[in-house]
């Protein structure tokens, strides 16, 4: 069973929001290259692992703390009485190794998953003993799902998985006989518990409301660049791709709010965030999906 589904991260959106609206500069446009590409690479092997929640447990994108350190985990399979942790690298490109250190051809050092690796198994074996789990096995792989990726020189004993073993990974674990006991309910319960909801490694570019573009990004390509057709839909002039009227107006209010979670929300608010609805058509869907938290001017509205 998958206990804890794969989301994309809050930091992933929120860049992607801003990226519609904002110029960013070159090096918050390659972190923002980088959660694409890492969130891809997670949805490909999170797409593997779904078969083996038949008979295990399967939860993704742990934040834990121990010892007031904290450490995340990609993907984490439970199944029998062993636990399998994933640290997932979207590489792309050939790279060797140097003793303990990734480099591409080039020679430029690539931030090493392998000290991650062992980091986050040691942090996670003294988390289960503080936890009384004891007679548990624990597995640490480093999964490279990228087809596309070459590694020279690795030693026999990397704890790796590349793209050409995870067909045959996934069906040497499949093939175990299993079934999701009461102890293994309970500590996914328990680690799911412990999972850290704010991440306080996210790093976003500096923003205000004031500098923000306004208008509604295209659901396709996040351009500016729309307008309400004859059809009362909302049309990008850029691609052509178009979105429900309603539809459009939540989508935009929820970028807002995730973008300014302590902001108010008016009906004046969203008529300039959107810009290219009327006055008529945000109050609307603001007291059909809304409610009201206070009355008056300007009134304030709340999801739920």
């Amino acid at each position: 069973m998958n206990v804890k589904p794969l989301n994309e991260p809050k930091e992933l959106r929120m860049y992607r929001h801003l990226n519609s609206r904002m110029e960013l500069n070159e090096k918050e446009i390659q972190h923002y290259r980088n959660l694409e590409k890492g969130y891809d690479g997670e949805i490909v092997f999170s797409s593997l692992l779904e078969p083996l929640g038949e008979n295990g447990t399967l939860l993704f994108d742990l934040l834990l703390e121990q010892n007031q350190t904290l450490f995340q985990i990609d993907a984490t399979l439970l199944l029998n009485n062993e636990i399998y942790l994933f640290e997932v690298k979207n590489y792309c490109g050939d790279f060797y190794m140097d003793g303990e250190i990734l480099r591409t051809l080039s020679g430029n050092e690539v931030k090493n998953p392998i000290l991650q690796v062992k980091r986050s198994e040691s942090l996670m074996r003294r988390l289960l003993s503080e936890m009384g789990v004891s007679a548990v096995k624990l597995h640490y792989y480093i999964v490279f799902v990228n087809s596309e990726f070459t590694l020279y020189q690795a030693p026999p004993s990397l704890k790796a998985i590349f793209s050409t073993q995870m067909n045959r990974f996934i069906a040497k674990l499949k093939s175990q006989p299993a079934q999701v006991s009461t102890r293994q309910e309970k500590l996914a319960a328990k680690l799911v518990e412990r999972h850290i909801e704010e991440s306080p490694y996210r790093k976003l570019p500096e923003y205000d409301y004031g500098k923000l573009g306004k208008g509604v990004v295209c659901l396709g390509c996040g351009s500016l660049e729309t307008e309400i057709n004859h059809r009362n839909q909302v049309k990008c002039l850029k691609c052509g791709k178009t979105e429900a009227h309603d539809e459009a107006i939540l989508r935009s209010i929820d970028e807002y709010l995730l973008l300014f979670p302590n902001e108010l929300v008016t009906t004046s608010t969203i008529l300039d965030w959107c810009s290219i609805f009327s006055i008529k058509a945000i109050r609307r869907v603001l007291n059909k999906y809304f409610t009201v938290v206070r009355s008056g001017k300007p009134t304030t509205y709340k999801k739920g």
